[in-house]
């Protein structure tokens, strides 16, 4: 007995210098806490089968985190090509499907359909942002593989002209007719 009381004097005392100097153990203590709980696995199983999912029970296509000019792309397509304001997806879905999925997000214009496969939609716009800037879509079978599509995206720029004087205007005239003897 008189053995424990010599131990447990000395560690009550180096308990209370730790906590009166301010050092804790509670970071060690939060990490073995979340050690013990362990994790939700199947939680984590069925957000990682949500998050793969393309399509809803229903079988329509869903939305995806990808944006193409302001025009959220459906789930499953994969940016294949990419220009200054043009982008390229293709996916492994019916086109029918990627006509029916932008007919319920979209706004546009006209629906031009260039052959029974092809498909035009000018001036589109995203029907929960209306003022957002009109882009031109088109929706076409990926060659070679008629079950699957291809997305193209155009963002229509504005050209913008350059506003020049009349004397500025007579002064580059000048210029090019003197560099073009």
């Amino acid at each position: 007995m008189g053995n424990q009381r010599r131990l447990i004097a000395p560690l009550a005392a180096a308990l209370l210098l730790s906590t009166a100097n301010g050092c804790s153990d509670e970071p060690v203590v939060e990490q073995r806490r979340e050690l013990l709980k362990g994790r939700d696995r199947k939680s984590e199983a069925r957000a990682a089968v949500e998050k793969a999912r393309v399509r809803s029970p229903a079988g329509d296509l869903l939305p995806s985190e990808t944006k193409a000019a302001g025009i959220v792309l459906p789930r499953g397509f994969a940016l294949k090509y990419s220009f200054e304001h043009r982008w390229y997806f293709d996916g492994d879905l019916p086109m029918k499907k990627v006509e029916e999925y932008f007919g319920r997000r979209l706004q546009f214009d006209l629906v031009n359909h260039i052959s029974a496969h092809e498909l035009e939609l000018t001036h589109a716009r995203e029907k929960a942002d209306p003022a957002m800037a009109p882009v031109f879509v088109r929706i076409e079978p990926l060659p070679g593989r008629p079950s699957a599509t291809r997305i193209q995206v155009l963002e229509q720029v504005k050209e913008v002209a350059e506003i020049i004087s009349e004397g500025e205007s007579l002064h580059r005239l000048a210029e090019s007719r003197k560099n073009a003897r």
